[in-house]
C-alpha cells in the first residue's frame, strides 16, 4: 500500500515540474509590435511607396502613425491589434487608406486597399531584434 502512495506521489510531482518547465519555458516572450518598421508599397503612387510605420504601445492598444518622409505623417484610427495581426486606417490627403498584415518575428506582410485598388505592404523592423 505505501508503494502504490510513494509511487504516486512521485508520480504527480513529476508531471508539475513537466507542466511547469511548459510554463515557464525560458527564452519565450509576448510578441509585441511596438517599435518602427521600415515599410515598402511598391505599386504605390510615387512618394508613397517606403516610409516607417511607428507603433507605440498605448494604456488600451497601440497607435499608429504612418511616415512617408519628415513632413508627412498621417495618425491611423480604428487600430485593432490580436494574436499578431493587426487593422488600422489612415487618412491620406482626403483618401481612406485601410492596412491589414501579419507579424511575423521582426517582418509583417499585408495589404493597403483604397479607392485606387489593393496594394501589397511589406515592413521590417528597425533596430531592435
Amino acid at each position: 500500500m505505501k508503494q502504490k502512495n510513494i509511487t504516486g506521489i512521485l508520480l504527480l510531482l513529476v508531471l508539475v515540474i513537466f507542466t511547469t518547465s511548459l510554463t515557464f519555458a525560458p527564452g519565450e516572450k509576448k510578441f509585441s509590435p511596438a517599435g518602427t518598421w521600415e515599410f515598402k508599397a511598391p505599386e504605390a503612387p510615387e512618394g508613397y511607396t517606403t516610409g516607417n510605420l511607428v507603433i507605440s504601445k498605448k494604456k488600451s492598444g497601440y497607435a499608429v502613425t504612418m511616415e512617408f518622409n519628415e513632413y508627412m505623417k498621417y495618425n491611423a484610427v480604428d487600430v485593432v491589434y490580436k494574436a499578431k495581426k493587426i487593422e488600422f486606417t489612415v487618412y491620406v490627403e482626403g483618401e481612406t487608406v485601410n492596412i491589414s498584415g501579419t507579424f511575423k518575428k521582426d517582418s509583417f506582410t499585408g495589404d493597403a486597399s483604397y479607392s485606387g485598388g489593393v496594394l501589397d505592404l511589406t515592413a521590417q523592423r528597425k533596430g531592435k531584434k
